[in-house]
């Protein structure tokens, strides 16, 4: 028992170094304004991930179309801290809309990491056909499992396994 406790003991440190790492992020981009209905939805995603101050960015926005831009931008009307580089897009088959991607990197300073560590930066894409419509979401810190979560779980197994390996002497026995 002594050397389960110590093993989740070292564990539990191990995931709580890990954590500093990198934070990753997300943001589900939907319209902005009301506006009537469409034959496709328009929305989009966003992965991203801090590690130390080197921001990744990936961003997709569904339908295939002319996505004409995608911008961080400090609050749902604030002013753009930066522009996302448009990598491409997946043009539709069958049932599947296709998509545009913007992806990239960027260098941020303490401030800019400071206000996105507290859920204040929005992306959005700016769509351009025949007419003009922009979706957005808030980009989110993506929580991670607490380190106590984590040790919980990994007592409840040993505990677990130490119930089975004990009933199994049992049933020998009888």
């Amino acid at each position: 028992m002594k050397k389960l406790f110590y093993f989740l003991f070292v564990i539990g440190g191990l995931t709580g170094t890990h954590a500093q790492d990198t934070i990753q992020f997300a943001a589900n981009l939907t319209l902005v304004e009301p506006i009537p209905p469409f034959e496709f939805p328009h929305s989009g995603f966003g992965r991203f991930t801090l590690d130390g101050n080197i921001f990744r960015y990936h961003v997709q926005a569904t339908p295939y179309g002319p996505w004409e831009t995608s911008q961080i931008i400090a609050g749902p009307e604030g002013p753009p801290l930066f522009d996302l580089v448009f990598t491409g897009c997946t043009a539709p088959i069958g049932t599947n809309l296709g998509s545009c991607s913007f992806r990239g990197r960027v260098e941020l300073t303490e401030p800019l990491i400071a206000d996105l560590l507290a859920n204040h930066w929005y992306v959005t894409a700016a769509y351009r056909g025949s007419i003009a419509l922009n979706v957005q979401g808030q980009i989110q810190v993506v929580p991670e499992p607490a380190t106590f979560a984590l040790l919980g779980l990994g007592g409840v197994a040993g505990l677990w396994n130490i119930w089975r390996s004990r009933r199994a002497l049992l049933v020998k026995k009888a």
